[in-house]
């Protein structure tokens, strides 16, 4: 226990309202750091040091007069200059000082994100305006005013086929329409929804998927097509406005029947990475997964030959008896560990499980060029059985998986719901497999074809999209929720209060959902929806911000 300076204790009364003080700091942040109803102006705590002040908050100091041996416990007003009753983020604690002390009686840092602003700090509302009011590292999570701008939501076109990705204020779009039999468009629509543009890649291709080049704007469109008579991929550059270019390649160009195509683009190396299936030639449900490499700016190949990432296996099917391929689109994401490793990673199902690979590119010793290739194939341990519609996703630095697996207590029915594994970089080349549970989120009927998106940066925020049939029998609906990483308790956590948002229509027959977080600002969602009038499909955007 701190003496005062001149040999006597403190106290009891003035010990036992300072450690309620820094109590009730550290469990409710309405309570501001400085506290004028217990520390009055006329009140003041001797010191002798700084450790003498520490119970009273990050940055107190003991104020002396020079040459005087004791003082009094100040708090600087650059500590506190918006005078919010908060304290600047950057304000820390001496832990030694606390040393002996119980660990609630020692503070923590300071809270306030903008010591320039009154109106930024704990405890505000998280108005809609861009900012992060209330410094939980979270922008406009207020439920009242965050959800799906119906104003935006607009059809773009029948079919069922269909890819997007962000590219400045707009946002680049590639499908296929069921009424063109395999003609893929591309094109793009505005923060308001509205389709501005509309070009044909293809009349002899499907399976469309777009991925943009950050914030440059331009994208690259991939596709199956069998314009030749054997179908392989193409892939092409597309301007900020999805207009194709003209620059285009066509690969693997070896006989065999290619389909299912992704891509992604890594940007450090101005590389676009696609992949597909190659399926066999006497068994076409019989595939291996196949990856190759191109320069951004001239699609020009890094490779002559593209790198097998898998050995054949035979395509899983949902439920055993069906003959239906479940697993969409391979998974293709981008990442990058420190300066060395970084390349992409390829996900996919097979009939035991999730398969995981790592290809990782840069430049071998002694050389300028930029080769990938393959330096590990990996899984979860344990089986993942049954497991359909798996979507991947780097955020910041460490992938997530959402998929759908059937699961139901004995004797029920075995309906989807949704699972996430967080998969982390361990060592040099190897990766670890960590299980989330998913608080404040339920599954009551029939969840499936997860989608995810990455906000980035610190809040960890990732974003989950999913078709579920939790309003009754033969309806199925979009589901949204924004959730953030609580790395202690292996969680993923709503970030709004209603942790559920609704995207499409109540009695409705919605699925295959998409989303993507805007460089603007927000998140864009996508899906499918059955047209009443005539029972088609119909492909339906819409944006997912806050609103006024």
């Amino acid at each position: 226990m701190t003496k005062q300076p001149n040999g006597a204790v403190p106290s009891v009364g003035l010990l036992v309202l300072l450690a309620a003080a820094a109590c009730s700091y550290q469990t409710d942040f309405d309570k501001p750091l400085v506290f004028p109803e217990v520390f009055p102006e006329e009140v003041r705590v001797p010191c002798r040091d700084d450790c003498d002040c520490v119970l009273m908050g990050p940055c107190r100091t003991c104020r002396k007069d020079p040459g005087a041996a004791e003082g009094v416990c100040v708090l600087p007003e650059t500590a506190e200059k918006d005078g919010d009753g908060f304290v600047a983020r950057d304000c820390t604690v001496d832990l030694s000082c606390c040393a002996g002390q119980p660990q609630e009686y020692c503070p923590r840092p300071g809270d306030d994100c903008d010591d320039n602003d009154g109106e930024i700090h704990p405890g505000k509302v998280d108005a809609c305006n861009g900012i992060d009011d209330n410094c939980n590292g979270f922008v406009d999570e207020d439920t009242a005013t965050f959800g799906l701008d119906r104003n935006t939501r607009k059809t773009l076109s029948r079919g069922y086929e269909f890819s997007f990705c962000s590219a400045g204020s707009s946002t680049i779009v590639a499908w296929s329409e069921t009424v063109s039999n395999d003609t893929v468009y591309a094109g793009y629509f505005d923060a308001g929804g509205n389709l501005i543009n509309q070009q044909v890649l293809t009349q002899t291709g499907m399976q469309p998927a777009v991925v943009c080049h950050g914030e440059l704007g331009p994208a690259a469109a991939v596709w199956a097509d069998r314009e030749y008579g054997n179908t392989d991929i193409v892939l092409e550059l597309l301007d900020s406005e999805g207009n194709p270019t003209g620059r285009r390649t066509t690969f693997p160009g070896d006989g065999f029947l290619s389909t299912d195509p992704a891509a992604a683009y890594l940007q450090e190396d101005h590389l676009v990475g696609a992949a597909w299936l190659s399926h066999d030639i006497d068994d076409s449900r019989v595939v291996r997964v196949e990856f190759q490499a191109f320069g951004r700016h001239d699609l020009a190949p890094l490779s002559p030959e593209p790198v097998a990432v898998s050995e054949p296996f035979a395509l899983p099917a949902y439920p055993p008896a069906s003959p239906a391929y479940v697993v969409e689109k391979l998974s293709v994401e981008p990442f990058k560990i420190g300066p060395d490793r970084k390349g992409f990673a390829l996900l996919w199902v097979e009939s035991d499980g999730i398969r995981f690979a790592e290809i990782k590119c840069g430049k071998p010793t002694g050389s300028n060029e930029v080769t990938c290739g393959l330096t590990s194939l990996t899984w979860p341990e344990g089986a993942l059985r049954g497991v359909q519609f798996p979507a991947l996703r780097w955020a910041g630095d460490s992938f997530y998986v959402a998929y759908a697996v059937a699961d139901g207590a004995e004797g029920a029915p075995l309906l989807p719901k949704l699972r996430v594994l967080r998969i982390l970089p361990e060592g040099i080349e190897g990766w670890r497999f960590e299980d989330l549970a998913l608080p404040g989120i339920e599954f009551p009927r029939d969840a499936n074809h997860p989608s995810l998106a990455a906000s980035g940066g610190a809040s960890k925020e990732v974003i989950l999209a999913w078709s579920d049939g939790w309003k009754g029998f033969g309806f199925r609906q979009v589901l949204f929720a924004r959730l953030a990483l609580d790395e202690a308790a292996r969680a993923l956590r709503p970030v709004t209060s209603e942790p559920v948002l609704e995207i499409s229509d109540e009695e409705g027959r919605a699925g295959y959902p998409l989303v993507a977080r805007r460089q603007a600002g927000g998140y864009v969602v996508g899906w499918t929806q059955a047209d009443e009038t005539d029972g088609g499909i119909v492909i339906l955007t819409g944006a997912v911000e806050c609103k006024e």
